[in-house]
């Protein structure tokens, strides 16, 4: 089984939307963690309606690291996928993700793709600035991270399945026993911070695999306000 945690905030237009997504996953072996900590907006009431495999609760404190560390406690499956509030999966997304999680039993984190966030080659301007800095003009950026905190998503196209650095947190999969070993996401990352998902990879990738499966895609909605609430 695959633990779902959705990490949220007094949005519940935006999460009904992502619910109605996962419903209609062709893989059925799941269950869902509403993390929320907000006001009483409607998010409870609107969790009622969907089966039993669906669970919700009043977060004691508000962070999408530290919200989604308390999903993580409540789930019950082996590898726990994180998604974003406002994302909407493709029908095939969970079973990609089981696909990936059996195809590669050495690795501890699969990510999926968004359709709609990609790489693209930086300007002349930003690669004479990352020179400035010791990056060659030859390195292949996409999907790699540089220096501490410099990140950039895979291509769209490539091969279904390929080793990766690092995961975003709105499309990603963790296996359960690791992440509790690793302490989660640090509580240092307040607030709806941008940062907590790219410490997690990192630390996870220094002695484990992660892998990038191109056809586990899902449609980010809400880009570049799903964390500010």
């Amino acid at each position: 089984m695959l633990s779902i945690v959705i990490a949220t905030h007094n949005r519940t237009e935006l999460l009904k939307d992502c619910l109605e997504s996962i419903s209609r996953q062709q893989f059925m072996d799941f269950e869902v963690i509403i993390a929320h900590s907000g006001l009483n907006d409607g998010t409870e009431k609107l969790i009622i309606k969907y089966p039993n495999n669906y669970h919700y609760f009043k977060c004691k404190n508000k962070g999408a690291a530290v919200q989604r560390n308390e999903g993580v406690v409540k789930a019950k499956g082996h590898w726990i996928v994180f998604l974003d509030d406002d994302v909407l999966l493709e029908p095939q997304f969970l079973f990609e993700i089981n696909q990936s999680i059996i195809r590669n039993p050495l690795a501890k984190g699969i990510s999926g793709s968004i359709s709609n966030q990609y790489y693209s080659e930086p300007s002349s301007i930003f690669r004479f600035l990352l020179k400035m800095f010791g990056v060659s003009n030859n390195l292949k950026l996409d999907g790699k991270v540089v220096g501490p905190a410099l990140n950039f998503l895979p291509k769209k196209e490539g091969q279904d399945e390929e080793s990766i650095q690092w995961m975003p947190t709105c499309v990603c999969a963790y296996d359960r026993e690791l992440y509790m070993k690793l302490g989660g996401f640090p509580s240092h990352f307040v607030g709806y911070s941008y940062g907590e998902d790219l410490f997690l990879s990192l630390l996870t990738h220094q002695n484990h695999l992660l892998v990038l499966n191109r056809n586990a895609r899902l449609y980010h909605k809400d880009i570049g306000l799903s964390l500010i609430h």
